[in-house]
């Protein structure tokens, strides 16, 4: 992996950082799983004192796009000089929707920066990183690790289980026309939850693991159940009504995908089609588990 290290020539590197789905409904802010849908970003040395923008939205063409904050973030860290870079994205991930498309772009600044400034930097460095500028790591930890991950903070250091997930399991991501901010999202949470719905919550964030593991729909049904901040934040969601009585019909689990605005329903079987004919204004994707987490390429030109 740190081949990198050395040559001499490359300059020119591709990191893909797949999507991410998290809390899975009663995990808040502790489990999240990365999946097959991928943010690819060509990272490139330049002789340039400046960060250079290729096909990049012109709002992020500054250096306030997290990219580049995270690389700046990286040369501190390592405590080597700032080395600029140009930057092009191909983005499959929906942008504020619940799917860690900002935490693709972390990961993606900091691998970027100890690519480009060759310096090593461990695992564990890279995802505490990236929870320092995140603000919690259920994203950020399978979007680097891949498959599903349990993580907690402890200081300034992340610690994270990763687990397996059944293969024939389908995520299905439920897009809708409309954006939702995690700002937005955590205003309407109460300040205060009592006991049983805390004890309601945890229990079933436990059992998660392994369900996702022997791929037990049917237990997922009645795990991904929620009382500590799905309540709040599912009102917000226009239109998630008709989903929501389709898998419980289908006794489906659903939940919210992050703090939404994307919702995630589990099933073994396609189920685009009848998604499809609920409302054709979302956009549905079926994905699979990633378990490989961020890779990346190496180019000599």
């Amino acid at each position: 992996m740190f081949d990198f290290l050395k040559k001499k020539n490359n300059n020119r590197y591709e990191i893909i950082v797949p999507a991410t789905s998290a809390n899975l409904g009663p995990g808040f802010d502790c489990l999240g799983v990365s999946l097959d849908l991928y943010n690819h970003f060509f990272l490139k040395r330049t002789e340039s004192e400046k960060y250079e923008f290729i096909g990049v939205k012109e709002e992020f063409q500054n250096d306030n796009n997290l990219v580049i904050v995270a690389a700046k973030a990286t040369y501190f860290y390592l405590k080597i000089k700032e080395i600029p870079f140009s930057l092009e994205i191909k983005e499959e991930v929906p942008v504020s929707r619940g799917l860690g498309s900002s935490a693709t772009c972390i990961i993606a600044g900091i691998v970027g920066a100890m690519l480009i400034g060759k310096k090593k930097l461990s695992d564990e460095e890279i995802i505490n990183i990236a929870t320092s500028i995140e603000g919690h790591p259920d994203n950020v930890v399978p979007a680097y690790y891949g498959s599903l991950n349990a993580s907690f903070l402890e200081g300034n250091n992340v610690y994270h289980t990763r687990y397996d997930v059944d293969e024939g399991l389908c995520f299905n991501l439920l897009v809708p026309p409309f954006e939702m901010s995690t700002k937005e999202s955590r205003e309407v949470l109460p300040k205060e939850i009592s006991y049983k719905d805390m004890v309601y919550s945890m229990s079933r964030a436990i059992s998660i693991p392994k369900a996702m593991e022997e791929g037990d729909l049917s237990k997922l049904y009645l795990l991904l159940n929620d009382k500590i901040h799905e309540p709040y934040r599912m009102p917000l969601i226009k239109g998630s009504d008709e989903f929501i009585k389709f898998a419980k019909k289908k006794e489906l689990p659903i939940c919210l995908s992050g703090s939404g605005s994307t919702l995630l329903i589990i099933s073994g079987d396609s189920i685009k089609s009848d998604l499809e004919k609920i409302n054709p204004e979302w956009n549905y994707y079926e994905l699979k588990i990633c378990k490989k987490g961020t890779t990346w390429v190496e180019y000599d030109d």
